[in-house]
Formats: structure tokens, C-alpha cells, sequence
């Protein structure tokens, strides 16, 4: 079973998802300097600190194609050239990746190269601005309502290219002559810093999905009866009422309730340690 949690790059040509992919690694894995003969995606076995993870990178006209490969992600990073604003092809997809069923929750809105933004605009929270007012049509509370601090939390204005010269080797030695933050600086940090919040919290909700999946498969082997029903009716209660940061407390939770009846603790313990 492929536990890596499967992270989706999507971006124009030139977007810069490779010179992202390339900071968050800490090393050169993809080619930045060159006119690639075929646009076709590439895979890559990684990891976010101690989570392992894969990396998808697909361009965006097979995204539009590929339904089932960002529906099934568990992050989508979605990256915009900020020197060339939205474009066609990027607002149309972002429309389409919504209506074929995309989650908010899960998708995050990279702009690179804000390091030229900021060197040739005169007034660059006018910048931001504008895609506050495109990306706010989307990213709505559960009113409808644009929601502020969602948005502060998915879309970031970095400085990719910054950011990979000063992870890579070469750029290690001369972040020994730079002053300290350099790298916060780009904006990367902070991107990064909020992907692994998330996926660290969907990996503690797959890792209590499984958990629960496999109790309630030794639960279905139990003859029938209203301390089965009860079970149930409780599993599915505590999944719709507990945030992410409960997960793993669960299994103890739902069980502290029934183990005294039908279930005794050795089988609680051999299903956990499923």
C-alpha cells in the first residue's frame, strides 16, 4: 500500500513549478534551464520533513484531462507566473477545476517570480489585489461569503527562484555570507510551512480512517445486535464531530465506551496495531 501523501503541482509552461519543486527538495531534482521536448508530468519520491510524500507535476493542459489524478490528490498546488498575471488558460482551468469537483480545502494558490512583480510595479498591494479579487469568487465560507483567513492560508506570493538558489549547494555557501533570513524573505518558508500543516493533518485523518475501517471490520464479523448497532451509530458520530487534531486520540475515545462488553482489550490492542 502507497502511503505517500501524493502532492499535485499544475501550472502553465513557465510557471515556475519546476523551480518550486526544486526549493522544496532543497536541490536541483528538475531542469530549470532548458525548452523541454515533451510536456508530459513527472513523479517524484520526496518528503516534507518527516512526512514522505510524491510529487506530481503536471502541466495545466493535461490537468484539464486527468480528472481522477488531482481529485484523488491530497494537496494541489496550483502555480501562476505573477509576472504574467492570470491568463486565459490559468482562469479557465481554475473555473473547470472547481466545477469538476475540486476541494477548496485542499488547494493552494502559488504566485512566483514576485521578486520581479516587486522590482518593475510601482504599487504591488494593488498587485495583490487583483488576485484577492479573482480568487475571491472561490475561496468562500460556508455562507458563501469570501473567508479572509482560508485565503491568507492557501495563496502565496514568493520568491521561487530566490529560494532554490539559496537551498541548493551553490547557493548554501553563499547563505553563509547573507544575512540571516534570507530565505524567509522569498515567501518559500512560509508556503512550505503551511503545506505540511495540512498534510500532516490529512495524514492523521487517513491514519484514523484506516483505524476505524479496520474496526469496523471486526465489528461486521459480530453477530448481530443492538451493541453492534450502537457501535456503529457511535463510529459514525465521532467521525463528523471531531477536528483533525483529535484523530488520533479516536480509536481510545469510541472504545472507551464498549470495551468491557463484547470487545476485549487484546483485540483492541491487535486492531490498532493494524
Amino acid at each position: 500500500m502507497d502511503n505517500r501523501m501524493k502532492v499535485v503541482f499544475i501550472g502553465s509552461f513557465g510557471s515556475g513549478k519546476y523551480t518550486l519543486i526544486n526549493a522544496l527538495l532543497h536541490r536541483e531534482a528538475l531542469p530549470t534551464d532548458f525548452l523541454p521536448l515533451h510536456l508530459a508530468r513527472k513523479e517524484l519520491s520526496c518528503q516534507i520533513k518527516e512526512i514522505a510524500c510524491q510529487f506530481i507535476e503536471m502541466p495545466l493542459h493535461e490537468a484539464a484531462e486527468s480528472k481522477e489524478v488531482f481529485l484523488q490528490a491530497d494537496a494541489i498546488v496550483f502555480v501562476m507566473n505573477g509576472s504574467m498575471f492570470l491568463n486565459r488558460d490559468e482562469s479557465e482551468f481554475i473555473s473547470l477545476y472547481f466545477m469538476m469537483g475540486g476541494c477548496l480545502q485542499n488547494t493552494f494558490f502559488v504566485v512566483t517570480n514576485w521578486n520581479l512583480v516587486c522590482q518593475h510595479t510601482k504599487s504591488v498591494e494593488k498587485v495583490k489585489e487583483l488576485y484577492q479579487k479573482r480568487l475571491e469568487k472561490i475561496i468562500l465560507d460556508k455562507e458563501g461569503r469570501f473567508d479572509s483567513q482560508l485565503y491568507k492560508s492557501r495563496v502565496f506570493f514568493v520568491d521561487a527562484h530566490g529560494s532554490e538558489h539559496i537551498r541548493t549547494m551553490e547557493g548554501e555557501r553563499e547563505l553563509e555570507l547573507t544575512a540571516n533570513g534570507s530565505d524567509e524573505e522569498t515567501g518559500v518558508p512560509e508556503f512550505e510551512e503551511n503545506l505540511y500543516c495540512y498534510i500532516k493533518d490529512r495524514k492523521g485523518s487517513h491514519e484514523i480512517e484506516e483505524r476505524i475501517r479496520r474496526l469496523s471490520s471486526v465489528i461486521d464479523k459480530l453477530p448481530e445486535g443492538r451493541k453492534k448497532e450502537a457501535f456503529q451509530e457511535r463510529i459514525f458520530a465521532i467521525k463528523k464531530r471531531f477536528p483533525p487534531v483529535w484523530l488520533k486520540i479516536l480509536p481510545l475515545i469510541v472504545l472507551g465506551d464498549f470495551n468491557r462488553t463484547w470487545l476485549s482489550h487484546n483485540q483492541v490492542s491487535y486492531v490498532l496495531s493494524l
